[in-house]
């Protein structure tokens, strides 16, 4: 929560640096007027560096933890500054700093990013590339089970490193196909560059120096990436426990998947509807709930063929199963082994806002979930789809077999 706006409190600069990045005649200026300069070890002695000069060192405090630098800041009743590496709104301080202070308070000073420099040293366009920060201590968007699909989506990727996620470690995640460069210490004197594909950055003993990034440019070895069309024929399955493609895609459309989120795929069979979800929301943190152990080793060879290995498998029968998962915002019931009323329970004081889509291919499922959902607060709608699909017979001719009718049913708050 921000801090009540007060116009007399005194104003914060956030001034980024970096190696070859001279500090603008503005940024100076608060420098200048800053009875203290905040900054981690490692920024202090490249701040000194830059500057070359000990006019500034009796007001530099280090501080290396970013909720210290706040709270020091909360506190202090002079015109301060931060330092930060590149630009302090780009996976830096400045984001927690905007989060903590009224934005009158606040005056950015970027300089070129660790990204800039790295494209630039490749020669390479860089506006279309996707960022993946894997540093730090700050929660994540994104961990390294996520860069297989990240690379089949953007196919160019950022890669901020930092603590265990090591060059190393990271290629280890990365599709063989691609070419990774690992740029260390861009910017100064002992900078390198290693060039290689991942299997070449995850072998051997080499450590790469700190600070380091990674760009990853992924190959057309498998074609180009397609996110929705998976077809049961394509996906690894056990006597037909697979939701069918025309079925799958009118549930995908019925949950109307946020970016990002927690989703619970509870009855997950062989995991289609699981992965494919994945697939259209990378950032989606998705649960397979499967009660049928080889079932649950099937999803995760699924998911790892189609590159969706970050899908959490949760071996167990719901609703015992769901203890202890995050909370919801979208769920879909494939199969409830009989206990759909005490599973629509389980979810319902957990979902304040969401969806539940379930399907049934049963009139007394049918009659179940709408009535669960009612009884439990949410806005209820059906539908039924019947699917036939073309097949050969003798004579050369086709014809029509029908598949069973499915119910879907909808359950939005």
């Amino acid at each position: 929560m921000q801090e009540a706006t007060n116009w007399t409190s005194p104003p914060i600069s956030i001034i980024g640096i970096g190696p070859g990045s001279p500090i603008s005649k503005e940024a100076m200026q608060r420098l200048d007027a800053s009875s203290a300069i905040l900054a981690s070890k490692r920024l202090a002695g490249l701040f000194n560096r830059i500057t070359g000069t000990e006019k500034f060192r009796p007001r530099v405090k280090v501080i290396n933890d970013v909720q210290e630098t706040v709270r020091f800041l909360k506190k202090y009743k002079k015109e301060a500054a931060v330092l930060a590496s590149g630009d302090p709104l780009f996976y830096g301080i400045g984001r927690v700093l905007a989060k903590s202070f009224p934005p009158a308070r606040l005056e950015f000073f970027p300089a070129v990013s660790s990204i800039q420099l790295a494209f630039s040293r490749l020669g390479v366009p860089w506006e279309d590339a996707f960022f993946v920060s894997l540093h730090g201590k700050m929660e994540r968007e994104w961990t390294a089970r996520d860069l297989p699909l990240l690379a089949g989506l953007k196919r160019k990727l950022a890669i901020l490193t930092g603590g265990e996620n090591t060059p190393r470690r990271i290629a280890k995640h990365l599709p063989p196909d691609t070419r990774v460069y690992v740029m260390e210490r861009l910017g100064h004197p002992d900078e390198k560059m290693t060039e290689g594909r991942p299997q070449d950055i995850s072998g051997g003993k080499r450590k790469f120096l700190e600070p380091n990034i990674m760009i990853a440019l992924a190959g057309n070895e498998n074609g180009p990436f397609v996110p929705l069309g998976l077809s049961e024929n394509d996906i690894g399955h056990s006597k037909g426990l697979i939701t069918k493609d025309e079925v799958r895609a009118a549930a995908l459309h019925a949950l109307a998947l946020p970016a990002g989120g927690v989703f619970w795929d509870i009855g997950a069979g062989s995991g289609s509807v699981s992965i494919e979800a994945k697939r259209l929301c990378p950032a989606l943190k998705v649960y397979a709930i499967e009660k049928t152990k080889k079932l649950c080793r099937m999803i995760t060879s699924n998911a790892g063929n189609f590159r969706a290995s970050d899908i959490r498998v949760i071996s167990g029968e719901a609703p015992d199963a769901l203890e202890g998962l995050p909370a919801p915002c979208r769920v879909f019931i494939g199969g409830s082994g009989g206990r759909l009323p005490e599973i629509i329970r389980h979810i319902s004081p957990l979902m304040e806002k969401g969806r539940v889509v379930i399907t049934a291919v049963t009139i007394e499922t049918l009659d179940t979930a709408l009535k669960k959902l009612r009884e439990n607060g949410f806005t209820v709608s059906a539908s039924s789809i019947s699917v036939a699909r073309t097949e050969d017979i003798t004579g050369g001719n086709t014809f029509f077999r029908a598949l069973n009718p499915v119910f879907i049913i909808k359950g939005v708050r």
